[in-house]
């Protein structure tokens, strides 16, 4: 092989050539050997690109990315302006850009993916109010900032960067997605314990569902359902407390009713008394007025029935309540007691008019 093939080797291979000569010549290296190993080191040097040049955003370049071809063809350079100022999708990704500079103009975005560019901050998103999805991958990006004023963010895709610290005070807290991987804070033990802790409203983290476990959930959960259960057994004692005293309190009324042989209704008893005070009231007006005592006038009341005895209504204070009532003639007819009611207040209503006529005619 011919020395020849590495003739292309620039100037500041030359100290390296020399040397390799030099040892071939005093036998230390093989000839052959030697020009092997240049030609390799001349093909990674050809292999190597030079760095490509920084590209900077503007209007024209946001258009020719983001609008369709046949459109832009259409727009005159004021339309195309404005085509931009009314885009809410960028796609700027793989344009060499390292500064976000320019992007300002499109605030009203709420998409943009800046992916494999040469970013080393994120900037110039101040008036980006309805941004929710932002995409920042594969960059050069050392820290996060520059973004806890998006309230409305809710999925950030910064995997891939060079990002130490993940600080959750530089992030919005109502983010729901969060994307980190490969950077290296992503290998720290407390990662995903402090993002977690910092960004309620978190769902996905490096596209992982965030579980109710890792939110202390599943206890509070446990917690409540022990509460509850504590309660429905406090409110079921309390129900049996409720009807013990309700059976205790039906078993005196019947015994007291079997022991004095009187009607366990205060109900009636209540309105006999009531009727009758009023009645001695009235006689005793018309009896001072000098008018004959009109109660003998009223028709004579039911005869009670006799209560039976027998051991099963005894032993039932419903039945006995029951037979009682049937005594009195009370479940016969409503209409019929209710009617009687009426006319003792009728009769009461008319023996007051009489009282008031005597006393009138008295004074005259």
């Amino acid at each position: 092989m011919a020395i020849s093939n590495v003739a292309s080797v620039t100037p500041a291979d030359a100290d390296l050539l020399q040397s390799i000569a030099s040892a071939a010549a005093e036998g230390k290296l093989d000839p052959e050997e030697a020009i092997k190993a240049l030609e390799a080191e001349v093909a990674a040097l050809e292999a190597v690109k030079p760095p490509e040049k920084p590209q900077r955003l503007t209007s024209a370049l946001i258009a020719q990315r983001c609008v369709e071809a046949t459109e832009l063809a259409r727009l005159s350079q004021d339309d195309v302006a404005q085509r931009v100022l009314g885009l809410t999708r960028l796609r700027l990704d793989r344009l060499r850009l390292d500064s976000m500079d320019g992007l300002d103009v499109c605030n009203g975005a709420t998409h943009v993916m800046l992916q494999h560019n040469m970013l080393r901050e994120i900037e110039d998103l101040t008036f980006f109010n309805k941004l929710q999805y932002l995409v920042v991958s594969h960059n050069q990006l050392e820290t996060l900032s520059g973004l806890t004023h998006l309230k409305s963010l809710q999925y950030l895709d910064a995997t891939y960067n060079r990002i130490e610290m993940a600080d959750p005070k530089a992030l919005p807290t109502e983010l729901m997605a969060l994307e980190l991987t490969g950077n290296p804070c992503a290998d720290r033990r407390d990662y995903r314990t402090t993002l977690l802790e910092a960004l309620p409203e978190l769902l996905w983290l490096d596209d992982v569902r965030v579980s109710a476990k890792e939110r202390g959930l599943e206890e509070h959960e446990e917690d409540e359902e022990g509460e509850e259960g504590e309660d429905e057994d406090e409110d079921e004692e309390d129900e049996d407390e409720d009807e013990d005293e309700d059976d205790e309190d039906e078993q005196q009324e019947a015994a007291g009713a079997g022991s004095t042989g009187e009607v366990p209704s205060m109900f009636l008893s209540g309105a006999k008394a009531a009727i009758a005070a009023e009645l001695a009231q009235v006689d005793s007006l018309l009896e001072h007025a000098g008018s004959p005592d009109l109660t003998t006038q009223l028709p004579p009341p039911p005869p009670a029935a006799e209560v039976s005895s027998e051991p099963d209504i005894a032993s039932d204070p419903a039945a006995l309540y029951n037979k009682a009532l049937e005594a009195y003639g009370v479940n016969k007819d409503v209409e019929s007691t209710q009617a009687k009611v009426r006319a003792i207040h009728e009769r009461v209503r008319a023996r007051r008019e009489e009282l008031q006529r005597l006393e009138a005619a008295r004074e005259e």
